[in-house]
């Protein structure tokens, strides 16, 4: 009985609450709103008028707004329709829908092995094996993001949101890359995987669109900023009787033996592309053959293990220089390239002044940010925000004037160790501290790889030209383009500094990584990055690159990163006969993803093999390896090398009118964009829509970039 009177007099309140707010409205009233755990308290978008709700319900309300932002409206609707009723509250609501989506992956898993089992080609059962390990880690970004979701706050709205799109975002790029494994293969593995997996993938897509909906129904404003275009749904679901239009979306072919990729030659053999159903009508997706997954429940909790006994912080001065000048020798013979690589100033830096910033001060950005508002702070009075995790705040917080190494790596036995691979074992897991290791100069021939979990890893060489790390894993030799790198990042918070990072293996070898970073908020400064073929592979989250060189020949920095180069050079080498070069193949499969390549100030040109080449080959500035491929050149120096057209297809017209390339105040003999193409892709930006890309908004770089003593800006850059 008390228990009923109780709730009567809660829904007298909210009645009351409701009548006042809607005369305040009627009449003109002014009257200051916030959300509670209590009320949901929202604007009618028609009439204006104030609404207060209980926000322990789900309404059909609830339920529109998550799945208006989606492209796969109609799974989307069903899906939460269908979940409903075992909920109570919007937040548990998406946490099941996210946990749906698990189960979704988890079934591709689990009955992945019966392909497996029947795959007759190597590299199609060697590319169901890596599927099994991506979308583990695919179902790990979504269980963080379920565990964020336990931890939502309305006034930490901003910050938690963020996340989700990053953690999302990876979570995206991990089920594609599987699929993308399987290229040349033969075989019906691929075709197969891809039918396992369709349901999965459109799920995970919604609950990266979802952001948005959890936004509004938290009482925000999703943001709206050419960071965030509300432009017509993906074109994969465009759908003609529960398939694919072709005429909508061409489809491209495999990245795999790209040698002349105008003429087609050397590609190998065609591969049966898969033809995923897409968009709303194959919600029912025909699957006899397959057992049904059965209903189970997800552990959220991504905290359950035990935590690591934290090191003491450490000492070693970093010193980190603006003005460097490299000497970029190779390990392959071909000859020394001389680089000026800190030849900029920053944006609030007079000459040889040193920069100290200042956690107090307001993110000075040009142009208007507040459509950015959703999603950075740009005033704060900490370093951090509430989001940033208690491992990135322990790093900077960190003096890199005292810090001390935990581990020396030396090939003359004078460290602790003879091998990185070594080194990084003893490595703790989510360790809170920076476990810095000093490798000591010398050729270290191994593939390294910084585990997942493995978090705050700093690898301090002696200079790229005296530190390097050499491998010659590649895709001809029988191993896959994911797994060819030299040195692999997957664990978060990663920092490397005065290092060279190659792969060795010649351009006859094709897919060849010297570097792939899958970690997120990870920095590297004064580093060298050389191969020739898919040099750079930026997988996945956040990442940040100052004063680098970057070399190769195809698509030499790819991948679905969110990533900022700052006063980089980027080094066109010489390719093989009737092959031409792409600098960038950005790879952003999905419109709502954070994925993007910016280079700000810096330096795009080509050896001296290359320019003297009679007749020189083409190179491009990139190509849009994925439906919504971005890139964001700005205040670079484009040298002759750089085709007029500017940018390559990749294959037909796939990509083109949904790609995001733009140019910003270059300069130099390839900057002319007077005879670019015309692509719908191509977009012209004004200064201050380029400074969303600027690396304080775009990937929030004050948070953790700011205080780790390298160089930084957080925007444009004064060059």
């Amino acid at each position: 009985m008390a228990n009923l009177e109780v709730g009567k007099k809660k829904k007298a309140t909210v009645i009351a609450i409701a009548t006042m707010l809607v005369v305040a409205a009627v009449v003109g009233t002014i009257i200051h709103v916030r959300t509670t755990k209590d009320f949901e308290i929202r604007t009618e978008e028609k009439t204006g008028v104030l609404i207060v709700t209980a926000a322990t319900v789900v309404t059909a309300t609830t339920i529109i707004i998550l799945c208006k932002y989606t492209d796969f409206r109609d799974i989307c609707r069903e899906t939460l329709d269908r979940i409903k009723t075992s909920v109570k509250a919007p937040r548990d609501l998406i946490k099941a829908s996210f946990s749906h989506t698990v189960e979704r992956i988890q079934f591709a898993i689990d009955n992945s092995l019966a392909i497996r089992q029947a795959a007759k080609d190597p590299r199609a059962a060697m590319a169901l094996d890596q599927c099994k390990e991506l979308l583990n880690i695919s179902i790990d970004d979504l269980k963080r993001s379920i565990s964020r979701l336990n931890l939502f706050d309305v006034p930490k709205l901003k910050d938690n949101t963020v996340e989700l799109r990053v953690w999302l975002s990876g979570s995206v790029t991990y089920q594609q890359t599987c699929l993308d494994a399987f290229d040349n293969t033969t075989g019906e593995s691929g075709l197969a995987m891809a039918r396992l997996l369709d349901i999965g993938i459109k799920l995970t897509r919604n609950s990266l669109a979802m952001v948005d909906g959890i936004i509004e129904l938290a009482g925000g404003k999703p943001p709206r900023s050419i960071l965030f275009p509300r432009g017509p749904l993906d074109p994969s679901n465009t759908v003609i009787d529960g398939n694919l239009n072709p005429s909508v979306v061409p489809q491209p072919k495999p990245r795999n033996f790209i040698f002349d990729w105008r003429f087609n030659r050397n590609r190998g053999p065609e591969v049966p592309q898969p033809k995923p159903k897409t968009g709303d009508a194959d919600w029912k997706i025909d699957e006899p053959e397959l057992p049904q997954p059965n209903p189970k429940t997800i552990n959220a909790d991504l905290n359950v293990d035990k935590q690591v006994p934290q090191p003491k912080p450490n000492n070693i001065n970093f010193n980190w220089k603006k003005e460097v000048t490299i000497t970029h020798s190779r390990t392959d013979g071909s000859k020394p390239v001389e680089i000026n690589a800190g030849n900029r100033r920053m944006l609030d830096q007079t000459p040889n002044e040193e920069r100290e910033p200042s956690v107090n001060s307001k993110l000075q950005m040009v142009g208007d940010t507040s459509d950015n508002e959703q999603i950075i702070e740009t005033e704060t009075n900490t370093p951090y925000p509430s989001w940033a995790d208690t491992s990135r705040r322990s790093l900077i917080n960190a003096d890199p004037g005292t810090l001390k190494p935990n581990a020396v790596v030396a090939q003359d036995g004078s460290g602790n160790f003879r091998t990185i691979t070594e080194a990084v074992a003893t490595a703790p897991q989510k360790s809170a501290q920076p476990f810095v290791i000093l490798i000591k100069a010398g050729v270290y021939k191994e593939n390294v790889e910084i585990p997942r979990r493995v978090d705050n890893v700093v690898l301090l060489g002696e200079g790229p030209t005296k530190t390097k790390i050499t491998g010659s894993k590649n895709y001809v030799d029988g191993t896959s383009t994911f797994h060819t790198a030299t040195v692999a990042v997957n664990g978060d918070g990663f920092m490397a500094r005065g290092i060279a990072f190659e792969n060795t293996a010649g351009p006859d070898k094709h897919q060849a990584v010297a570097l792939r970073v899958s970690a997120d908020m990870s920095i590297f400064h004064n580093c060298a990055m050389d191969a020739y073929q898919d040099t750079l592979y930026t997988h996945s989250y956040r990442q940040f690159y100052r004063q680098c060189t970057i070399s190769g020949t195809i698509d030499f920095i790819f991948g679905n990163a969110a990533a900022v180069f700052q006063d980089c050079k980027m080094i066109v080498r010489k390719p093989m006969n009737n092959q031409a070069c792409m600098v960038t193949a950005q790879g952003r499969k999905d419109q709502h993803s954070v994925g993007g390549l910016v280079l700000d100030g810096c330096t795009i040109t080509a050896e001296p093999e290359f320019m003297n080449a009679v007749p020189m080959p083409k190179s491009y500035l990139g190509r849009p390896w994925k439906e919504f491929s971005r890139t964001i050149i700005m205040q670079s120096f484009i040298d002759k090398n750089i085709d007029p057209e500017g940018w390559a297809p990749w294959v037909g017209t796939f990509g083109l009118d949904t790609c995001f390339y733009a140019e910003v105040n270059n300069k130099g003999p390839g900057a002319d964009t007077s005879k670019r193409v015309t692509w719908k892709g191509v977009k012209k930006i004004t200064r201050q829509e380029a400074a969303n890309f600027a690396p304080g908004i775009y990937i929030q770089g004050d948070t953790w970039i700011k205080g780790s003593s390298v160089p930084y800006d957080a925007g444009l850059m004064r060059v």
